[in-house]
């Protein structure tokens, strides 16, 4: 059987019960006192949960929180040799480049040893969409938490949601740099990183 709501409207919780009082009253002069039985869902609720989630996975893994936040600050182990720049210090900032892909700027703003990693993406280009700047302003983030005797790293792309033009491929690189290259780090002590063009020019030769 179907469930029912009754929908209220109000942006604070001050309206809401002004709101829910009227409604009661309402319902009892009209004899209709079992509806008050349904839940009350505010409009600010409702919102809410319709927010469209950003992208986020998570690992969970052997090492150490702390080691864990160090292997994740070697971002050319895992993301991509072909960086510029440095992400070890707050307020650093470093350029993945992936040649005819993707090249973004990244600023450390966020650093909290063992606990916590966030980059706010300042330049970005998404040289295969039309939209090609989607990821400036979006940050990433690394959460990290000791659960037992071992590590969950939980990481999350604030802005990149499933209405934005490059959600599908680039939550598929995410999956394949986090899920895949990352965790291959965690595990084998090696990673699979993009290469740099300078190595790639030189394998080809």
């Amino acid at each position: 059987m179907n469930k029912k709501v009754i929908l209220i409207t109000g942006t604070n919780s001050g309206s809401n019960d002004s709101v829910k009082k009227q409604y009661e009253q309402f319902l009892t002069a009209f004899g209709m006192q079992a509806m008050l039985k349904l839940p009350l869902i505010s409009t600010t609720q409702l919102q809410t949960a319709m927010t469209p989630s950003d992208f986020t996975t998570t690992l969970l893994v052997d090492q150490s929180p702390d080691e864990v936040f160090n292997t994740i600050n070697d971002v050319d182990r895992w993301w991509t040799e072909n960086l510029h720049g440095t992400s070890h210090q707050l307020n650093d900032e470093f350029t993945v480049h992936f040649p005819g892909i993707h090249e973004s700027t990244q600023k450390v703003v966020t650093l909290i040893p063992g606990q916590k990693i966030e980059w706010l993406v300042t330049e970005s280009d998404l040289t295969r969409f039309q939209e090609r700047q989607e990821w400036t302003g979006t940050t990433i983030q690394f959460d990290i938490t000791s659960k037992g005797d071992k590590t969950e790293l939980r990481f999350t792309h604030v802005g990149l949601v499933p209405d934005v033009q490059c959600y599908t491929s680039c939550t598929q690189g995410w999956t394949h740099f986090i899920n895949g290259s990352l965790l291959h780090l965690f595990t084998t002590g090696k990673g699979n990183p993009g290469k740099s063009v300078a190595k790639s020019k030189t394998a080809m030769d």
